[in-house]
């Protein structure tokens, strides 16, 4: 079964859209976390992880992982124009996903992993309907 793991957020102010899901929203402390995805290729063609990180338009060195993996999660990056850019979804079978989409010609990036808290991610991203999704597997 797969489930909604994060929702991925822009604000202009993500410290304080942490502090408003713990403080006031009650959902657990989570984690902050250096950026090292800051890509600038925006070029046409096919889906990849640098035109997806352009695209959310995130800026600034941190970002805030708020809530666990019992009451799902918010994931908070700075950037200039507020919104809401992606929702993550946790699968068992994160490569029949994969191909699943190829074959009914879905954009999609590469399988790519990456560190999340103190675990690992392995993740791509998808494109449907003008809507970004990751896909991923948490990794011990």
């Amino acid at each position: 079964m797969s489930i909604l793991q994060h929702v991925k957020v822009v604000s202009p102010q993500p410290e304080a859209v942490a502090t408003f899901l713990r403080d006031i929203a009650g959902l657990p402390e989570g984690w902050s976390f250096p950026r090292s995805d800051q890509a600038t290729d925006a070029s046409d063609g096919p889906l990849t992880w640098e035109r997806v990180m352009h695209a959310r338009g995130a800026s600034g060195p941190t970002g805030y992982i708020v809530g666990s993996t019992s009451t799902r999660q918010v994931q908070i990056l700075g950037g200039e124009q507020p919104k809401i850019w992606a929702a993550a979804i946790a699968t068992r079978d994160l490569e029949a996903a994969h191909e699943a989409c190829r074959r009914q010609g879905i954009p999609v990036t590469d399988m790519r992993l990456t560190p999340f808290g103190s675990a690992q991610m392995n993740a791509f991203f998808a494109t449907v309907g003008g809507v970004t999704f990751e896909i991923l597997r948490v990794e011990q």
